[in-house]
């Protein structure tokens, strides 16, 4: 049996809606003093282009790899703008806990190491600028209408994320198919939400 613990290699838009300046999550990663010899080269010229950030997702995976665990990916996701893997291992009743807390404890170092601040960097710079973002909400809101004519307005932007969320995991009470075809095509579009 395999247990598998997904891992986004940049995260999905509930998390990525949250990199605004003002999380410290983002601040950290903007501070040189926590960058990795290998993050500090791929700032060196103060951007991070697609191939760096995809560099960087795969010599995470082959860290995790490299300390025995099965990796699937890197995948493009829906938006082709970010990239994710799964990692796990066949479990053995008796070492189960221990395995998930090594192979946790390895994912942690692995992104830390390449990856964290590259991806949120790329997530940042990748990020809708206001006219996309309101052009994205209105076809939203537009799509949902065309499913339930009494929806009368979004939640605000702040829950919209939420909101989104609710409806890719049908858990809001429209018709659920087309419902969660509009947040996917939202998500695409805004992924990484306002900052």
């Amino acid at each position: 049996m395999l247990v598998s613990l997904l891992i986004l290699g940049s995260s999905c838009a509930s998390f990525l809606s949250s990199l605004g300046s003002s999380n410290n999550y983002t601040v950290e990663f903007e501070d040189p003093n926590v960058w990795s010899e290998y993050e500090r080269i791929a700032f060196e010229d103060g951007e991070i282009t697609y191939a760096e950030y995809s560099d960087a997702i795969d010599r995470a995976v082959a860290c995790i790899s490299n300390e025995g665990f099965q990796v699937d990916g890197p995948f493009s996701d829906e938006t082709g703008r970010f990239l994710t893997y799964s990692a796990g291992f066949s479990v053995v009743p008796e070492t189960e806990a221990s395995e998930t807390q090594r192979l946790r404890e390895t994912m942690q170092h692995c992104r830390e190491y390449f990856a964290d601040a590259i991806s949120a960097t790329w997530a940042r710079q990748t990020a809708p600028n206001e006219a996309e973002l309101l052009l994205a909400t209105k076809d939203f809101e537009s799509c949902l209408r065309e499913i339930d004519k009494s929806l009368i307005e979004l939640p605000t932007l702040e829950d919209l994320y939420t909101f989104v969320d609710q409806l890719i995991n049908n858990e809001v009470g429209l018709n659920a198919e087309r419902a969660r075809s509009c947040a996917l095509v939202f998500q695409s579009r805004a992924a990484t939400g306002p900052e």
